[in-house]
């Protein structure tokens, strides 16, 4: 803008000189302003630039970073040493057993209990260490990683796009301090709806996702075949917690998770994580959180499918590597300090109500104090 007032003003000074009389000086003026206007834009950010460098890619590059990331997936010797301390404990909220979504789930969901045993291994190693950070449940059907979350001391924020989970994850974790569920659908742009194509629990914002044979089966089920949802930006939504947190009409949610870094992020969006990170960039370079996503290249078109491994691949001193052989996990390669992670399971093993002080530090059965 700066750039543009300067043209239009020594422009205005060669007109000056011209003299021009008349009616031809406010249109010359007018020329000056839409031509210079023009030939000015704004400068793309470091996100943009680093989101369009990826979409820009061939489909042999894109290959590339598939074959990367396979020359990276080697089992690390510490994550095959991690546990998760709440996989068998049935009193997992408080002394009350907890009922997932899913009824057949007697104990925390498998999927749940591995990202767990990550988190656990980060902490192991010292790589994640936030004092109550915010874990992001990016797709939270069946509740399963949202309770986890918080058992292990984070600020849980969930995100479910279809409003009948939303309501079922609410009768699980309502109760639950410090955690909430957004009824949104988390993509690249923000302050738009976007369309759901309904497919049970592998409902999708892309349409090639529900169409493979198993994901169709969910499809034919569904009376209303796709629906619009409210779309956010992982971004923008942390981003007006900042600010609400500061501001003079804060709340209680906003007290709790506002001006506090993301530390995880889990991801499980059937295909559409590719976006969800492009509108997580800000969050990722600013509190560099470890990263959990589903990475499922059959759901999309081939060519296209390794853009999320290409946009991780661009963030500095990102290490990742595969759990479940469907699910990515990546972390911000800098040791932080060495985790105390005996005395944390300590606190897991006592059978008392308790939640798990893990990125506090330390363990020990502890109601949370309020916030400041």
């Amino acid at each position: 803008r700066r750039n543009f007032r300067l043209e239009v003003r020594t422009s205005m000074i060669v007109l000056g000189r011209m003299r021009p009389t008349g009616l031809l000086w406010p249109l010359l003026s007018l020329v000056v302003v839409v031509v210079h206007g023009h030939g000015v834009a704004e400068e793309p950010t470091p996100f943009e630039m680093m989101a369009s460098s990826v979409e820009a890619m061939s489909p042999v590059e894109l290959q590339s970073c598939a074959k990367w990331l396979d020359g990276r997936s080697a089992r690390l010797p510490w994550l095959s040493k991690a546990t998760c301390p709440v996989a068998d404990d049935k009193e997992l909220v408080r002394g009350k057993r907890v009922e997932f979504v899913n009824a057949s789930y007697a104990h925390v969901p498998k999927d749940a209990v591995e990202m767990c045993r990550v988190i656990q291994g980060l902490f192991d190693e010292g790589l994640l260490v936030e004092k109550r950070g915010i874990l992001a449940d990016v797709g939270a059907a069946f509740a399963g990683e949202t309770v986890v979350g918080h058992l292990l001391g984070f600020g849980v924020t969930a995100f479910e796009v279809r409003p009948d989970e939303v309501d079922r994850i609410n009768a699980v974790v309502g109760h639950l301090r410090d955690v909430r569920v957004v009824n949104a659908a988390c993509t690249d742009t923000q302050g738009k709806t976007v369309t759901l194509y309904k497919a049970e629990d592998s409902s999708s914002l892309e349409p090639t996702a529900v169409a493979t044979p198993k994901e169709l089966q969910k499809a034919t089920r569904e009376k209303v075949k796709q629906i619009d949802v409210p779309a956010v930006t992982l971004d923008s939504f942390f981003d007006d917690d900042d600010k609400a947190a500061t501001s003079s009409t804060k709340t209680t949610t906003t007290r709790q998770h506002g001006t506090r870094k993301v530390a995880f992020i889990k991801i499980d969006a059937q295909g559409h994580e590719y976006n969800i990170l492009k509108g997580a960039l800000h969050i990722i370079l600013r509190d560099k959180p470890a990263l959990y996503f589903e990475y499922a290249p059959y759901l999309l078109d081939a060519d296209t499918a390794p853009r999320v491994i290409c946009l991780i691949k661009h963030l500095p001193n990102y290490h990742c590597s595969s759990s479940l052989g469907h699910m990515i996990f990546c972390f911000h390669n800098e040791r932080r300090r060495k985790g105390t992670s005996e005395n944390l399971r300590g606190a897991a093993s006592s059978g008392r109500p308790w939640r798990f002080g893990l990125l506090g530090g330390g363990g020990g059965h502890h109601h949370s104090p309020p916030l400041q």
